[in-house]
């Protein structure tokens, strides 16, 4: 175990001293240097690199629901937690914009409302759902009011019923659309 540990340190030296962050030159430079970084994100990192090898040997489920709650025990800055390419921020990002450019297109009927069917706020408030209903099933996704005009589509005071899909229903749900609209 200690060899482990001393591999997880080394390699978080390296990670750290080669870490992409997207902000000012100034912050990157900051939190480059490992002197500079906490000792709770030192032993983060140090953590998610073992864990990142044992996940990678067997995917033991009870190691990636530890390092899932690890990247929330971050907050506020588990947007910024990245694979290398991109934060979990960009990537949200960009799943927004796509999901407006399509809602945008004016080919499929979307909605959007601050309520749920149920008549409740989303998420308690701040937050508005958009649906929109392809030819292959309803999708939806859940966005911050800060983003209301991204979406030109119809404003409903309630969405629609939520017809049950999952994310996993969501990624088929395009795919068959993406594929059907490619022949």
């Amino acid at each position: 175990m200690e060899r482990i540990n001393a591999l997880a340190r080394e390699y978080a030296e390296k990670f750290c001293d080669n870490l992409i962050y997207s902000g000012e030159s100034a912050e990157r430079d900051k939190l480059t240097d490992i002197r500079n970084i906490s000792e709770t994100a030192r032993n983060f990192l140090e953590w998610l690199l073992v864990s990142h090898s044992m996940v990678k040997r067997n995917g033991d489920k009870e190691t990636i629901d530890e390092i899932n709650a690890l990247i929330i025990g971050i907050q506020p800055n588990e947007g910024q937690v990245s694979d290398g390419y991109h934060t979990f921020d960009e990537l949200y990002d960009f799943r927004r914009a796509y999901n407006a450019a399509l809602v945008n297109t004016h080919k499929y009927p979307c909605i959007k409302s601050c309520r749920h069917s149920d008549g409740e706020l989303c998420f308690g408030g701040g937050w508005f759902v958009v649906q929109i209903k392809l030819p292959t099933g309803q999708i939806s996704n859940h966005y911050e009011i800060k983003h209301w005009d991204e979406f030109d589509c119809e404003v409903r005071e309630r969405a629609d019923e939520w017809d049950g899909h999952t994310d996993k229903d969501v990624l088929e749900r395009l795919t068959k659309l993406n594929l059907s609209n490619s022949k």
